[in-house]
């Protein structure tokens, strides 16, 4: 593994790592409440109080896990559509977590590596006998943890020593991938500016872009939901599908037509409209996006409707999904191994269909 794990600059000493790894081992609080107020890097402080675990953020600009953590009370109220602001909410105590499925009340020691900044000594309580893909709290593995507080750090250590990329907790189906674009893409993720680094190492480690949750929601689903174009263009660039439907109907498009605000992304809706056939502009339910209930939205609501009412030829549809599986420098390379005048017919007449006029239309 090289020099991805190793130990954090201005560490105090190798007896330090020693001792942090016998209190992660056998859960010695009182440990470990001694040895993290003296880290240098991390400066977290572990205490009882009230059964919550307490996070020191007096110094944020060192906390790995303070920049980018909205909670999964952010994440399903994001779903319910009317989240005013990112509750924060501290995490429970190691003496007050809910059992998992071993039924085990103590958390693992994978999972209190990454809860307290520690991942770098990972490796070394797998060699005291730590189990990597154990769970606990809501049948967490430690990477789903570390996914949904966008610790990157943590995420290429735990990658890095065979965690799995694709485990599906039990009751929701989540994957590692669909909690690190949710919390990337949220409301609280884009406030703060969070990056796409966790999302991207989980695709180039085998993550599976296609997985869906209990919902039916693939990971583009969630990234669509909330308009966050750079998470977007990372999962389409990995084989994502817009056309895919959750369990309740529901295509990326309408999705991202959800909320009006969403809208002011004109190149966005392009590149939805122009991946997207058929146009799917009603869920399960057959209601339509709230965005198109919206009388300021009229124009878009009629020239929507009429280019899902259109039936495509069977040379424009051929045409429609080669565009859609050699797009960006793949459609360079199909230019050299296919004829000139098929290649031309194929991306030079009408390009993307009916995207480009509908955003034209509409923003112009």
């Amino acid at each position: 593994m090289g020099n991805l794990i190793r130990r954090p600059r201005k560490w105090e000493s190798e007896t330090t790592d020693t001792r942090l790894i016998d209190a992660i081992m056998t859960n010695d609080t009182a440990m470990l409440q001694e040895l993290l107020p003296s880290h240098s890097v991390y400066q977290t402080v572990i205490c009882q109080k009230k059964g919550r675990l307490l996070q020191d953020n007096t110094n944020p600009e060192q906390s790995p896990l303070n920049s980018e953590w909205p909670t999964e009370s952010c994440r399903r109220t994001e779903e319910r559509n009317d989240s005013k602001q990112l509750p924060i909410e501290a995490k429970k105590s190691v003496k007050d977590m809910p059992s998992d499925a071993a039924g085990c009340h103590d958390p693992h020691p994978v999972h209190l590596a990454v809860t307290i900044g520690c991942h770098h000594l990972i490796p070394a309580l797998l060699k005291r006998g730590a189990r990597i893909d154990d769970r606990m709290h809501a049948s967490q593995t430690a990477l789903h943890l570390a996914c949904q507080t966008l610790n990157h750090e943590a995420v290429r250590v735990l990658l890095c020593c065979g965690a799995q990329v694709n485990a599906t907790t039990p009751v929701t189906r989540e994957t590692p991938l669909h909690l690190a674009v949710h919390t990337s893409s949220c409301k609280a993720g884009v406030v703060l500016a969070a990056g796409g680094r966790c999302v991207e190492l989980l695709l180039t480690n085998g993550a599976d872009v296609r997985m869906k949750d209990s919902k039916g929601q693939e990971a583009l689903h969630h990234a669509c939901r909330n308009g966050r174009e750079d998470i977007i263009d990372l999962l389409l660039n990995h084989g994502a599908e817009v056309n895919a439907l959750t369990s309740r109907a529901e295509s990326c498009l309408f999705l991202f037509l959800e909320k009006a605000a969403k809208l002011k992304k004109a190149s966005l809706l392009w590149k939805l409209l122009s991946l997207s056939y058929p146009l799917n502009l009603t869920n399960a339910e057959g209601r339509l996006p709230r965005l198109l209930d919206d009388p300021n939205w009229e124009p878009l609501k009629e020239v929507l409707l009429q280019a899902s009412s259109q039936v495509w030829s069977l040379q424009d549809i051929c045409k429609f999904n080669i565009r859609k599986v050699y797009g960006g420098k793949s459609r360079d390379w199909l230019k050299e191994a296919m004829p000139v005048e098929l290649w031309h017919s194929v991306y030079a007449s009408q390009p993307f269909s009916y995207a480009s006029e509908i955003v034209e239309r509409i923003f112009d």
